[in-house]
């Protein structure tokens, strides 16, 4: 699931999207920055690319810190009917603003997301979702350290304009994204079962339960 690129970081987190920057700034051996409005160069990539690939990692894993457990709001029972939706997804929910990734739908119902909603057979319905975090506080430290080394690779050809460095990068960002994974994994004791049982929310309707309850009960 995509969504809309941010342009500026959340109010309040402004200072650990920069400090977050330079560190990948510092591994292609460029000048830093005190801001991400600033006339320069350095700002201006790390605002158009930061983003966008901080989204990209948290979608790419379950990760603790941006796992999140909502009831969905129901905005009416819809029967208008869509093309590509089967006609019994009666239910029209909203989004979290800040949903980047379904993980899990309570139940195991047939749904559909269109754009910011989700449609389903079922209400009421609860999701488990990957959030978008501004908040680098939240960060694990493996998971900034992945952010900086990938962040670092996609700024290594449009500012110092070398593809080897770049090669680099995405190298040792692939060897601190599995560090981070594994070290989440063993954060969380039913991770591994968690992301083998609901990689697709409708599969395995017979196991998820006992897998997820193990997993919220972990998180309480």
């Amino acid at each position: 699931m995509s969504t809309t690129q941010e342009t500026l970081p959340a109010l309040g987190y402004e200072a650990g999207v920069v400090e977050l920057c330079n560190k990948a700034l510092r591994y292609l051996g460029a000048g830093e920055i005190s801001d991400l409005k600033q006339d320069l160069r350095e700002a201006e990539l790390c605002s158009t690319h930061y983003f966008g690939t901080k989204s990209e990692l948290l979608e790419l894993y379950p990760w603790s810190f941006a796992t999140k457990i909502q009831n969905l709001a129901l905005i009416a029972e819809n029967k208008d009917a869509l093309d590509e939706r089967p006609e019994s997804l009666k239910y029209a929910y909203q989004l979290p603003a800040d949903c980047l990734k379904i993980r899990y739908v309570f139940g195991n119902p047939l749904y559909l997301i269109s754009g910011r909603y989700l449609y389903s057979d079922t209400q009421p319905l609860k999701i488990v979702f990957t959030a978008n975090i501004d908040n680098t506080t939240l960060f694990s430290a493996l998971f900034t350290e992945a952010l900086a080394r990938r962040l670092a690779a996609a700024l290594a050809v449009p500012l110092v304009n070398n593809s080897r460095l770049e090669q680099m990068m995405q190298q040792r960002f692939f060897e601190s994204f599995e560090q981070a994974k594994l070290a989440d994994a063993m954060e969380d004791g039913c991770k591994f079962g968690f992301e083998h049982s609901f990689g697709t929310a409708s599969d395995n309707a017979g196991n998820n339960q006992d897998h997820l309850d193990t997993w919220i009960h972990a998180r309480s």
